[in-house]
């Protein structure tokens, strides 16, 4: 999608996800706010509630880059072309996803936002394929918002599979909830670092700390060990992120 077109459709997608975010907390939709239906869900591996708190500066990040697209400027790179279909169809998914999470439509809803993470996976993949020569502005107002967006689907997709699981109730097979978590905490970790390895990517690092110290906030009632493994993976992450980036030298992302 090319010119005014395009900008007015992205102005468009960006205005459908933010009512919806709205309506989701003013109504509530379906009278029940996101929170209390996560709260129906006692999984380990939801995060405090403070943590959500992440979904302000997402949408700040993205309200920046819908404006930043708008201006004649922004698309030297060719790179805000290629990611608003991309960018489009996120907005349906995550609008789709309130929709079906209010509803308590959980399995729709982890369908959804398997789907909105592949996307954003691909937004991301297409914002990285240049890391020369892009503006010092595209990348503080589109590949900023987009590094925290995918890495906070990341989380909230993991915790949906959990809350799936819990729904359904099945049994977990091999292990119990409680080491399951703590195996996913270490591939959210090891995820963590592999962004800061080959993008050099913190705030997408970041956000997995933000949410590791916040379900072990929210598992303070629980065993030692489901407050400590999410501190544990934070650590890790601090400290391989410091040893990672000294050691490479040559500039990425």
């Amino acid at each position: 999608m090319r010119g005014k077109v395009g900008a007015l459709i992205t102005i468009l997608a960006l205005a459908l996800v933010l009512t919806m975010n709205y309506l989701a907390n003013a109504l509530p939709i379906n009278d029940i706010t996101a929170g209390e239906v996560s709260d129906r869900f006692g999984v380990y591996f939801t995060p405090a509630g403070y943590v959500f708190a992440i979904w302000g500066v997402i949408y700040l990040g993205l309200i920046a880059f819908g404006i930043y697209q708008l201006l004649p400027g922004s698309r030297r790179s060719g790179n805000i072309e290629k990611i608003i279909p991309w960018f489009v169809a996120s907005c349906i998914l995550n609008s789709a996803w309130i929709i079906a999470w209010h509803y308590l439509y959980i399995g729709v809803a982890l369908g959804i936002i398997v789907l909105l993470l592949l996307n954003l996976a691909v937004i991301y993949k297409l914002l990285n394929k240049k890391r020369q020569g892009v503006p010092q502005e595209e990348r503080i107002f589109v590949k900023t918002p987009f590094s925290i967006y995918l890495a906070w689907i990341t989380v909230a997709t993991i915790a949906n599979i959990f809350i799936f699981i819990d729904y359904m109730n099945w049994d977990y097979r091999l292990f119990s909830e409680g080491v399951w978590t703590g195996l996913l905490i270490g591939v959210g970790a090891i995820l963590a670092l592999t962004f800061v390895k080959y993008y050099r990517d913190l705030l997408f690092a970041g956000v997995f700390v933000w949410a590791f110290i916040g379900i072990s906030v929210e598992n303070n009632s629980e065993t030692l060990i489901l407050q400590i493994i999410p501190l544990g993976a934070t650590a890790l992450i601090l400290i391989g992120s410091v040893i990672l980036i000294f050691s490479r030298k040559k500039p990425g992302y």
